[in-house]
């Protein structure tokens, strides 16, 4: 079974350093990541459930609800941006992970970049005060929750 313990000792241990580097997210990120969130959301099993991919309607409510959430969250807790180098030298952000102490309310590697320790590497420093919750689920089918993990969708609206 993947243990996500084991996966940050590998991390941690391993003697090539990362192509990326980890920083919190500045202002100019916040467009990007929000965006990311929301749209890789709406494949969620809990975004599908309401109706994201439905209709024209669907979408809007959806949109406007969970923006409104999101927004929130990206203000009021704490967002790790991983950074690559890309063409020309040029920064590309490739991944995000948000969260508090406790929760887990996103993490996402943009594809392209993914099965790279990106996602692992962002939550490395993320304090575990013995149980974890996560506000939403993983909007790639099959993806393992690490053991030990516990969704809670209402840790997303608390700060609202």
């Amino acid at each position: 079974m993947w243990r996500l313990a084991d996966a940050l000792t590998a991390l941690a241990t391993a003697t090539t350093p990362p192509l990326w580097a980890k920083r919190p997210m500045a202002q100019g990120d916040f467009d990007w990541v929000a965006y990311c969130f929301l749209s890789a959301n709406r494949r969620s099993p809990a975004g599908m459930a309401m109706g994201a991919h439905r209709d024209h309607e669907a979408q809007r409510r959806y949109w406007v609800g969970q923006e409104r959430i999101v927004h929130k969250l990206l203000d009021v807790c704490n967002v790790t941006v991983a950074e690559a180098v890309g063409e020309n030298g040029v920064p590309v952000l490739v991944g995000f992970a948000v969260w508090e102490p406790g929760v887990i309310h996103y993490v996402l590697t943009r594809r392209g970049f993914q099965r790279m320790g990106i996602a692992l590497d962002l939550l490395a420093n993320v304090p575990s005060q013995g149980v974890t919750l996560y506000s939403h689920q993983p909007s790639i089918r099959g993806l393992p929750v690490p053991a030990g993990w516990f969704y809670d969708p209402f840790q997303a609206t608390k700060h609202l």
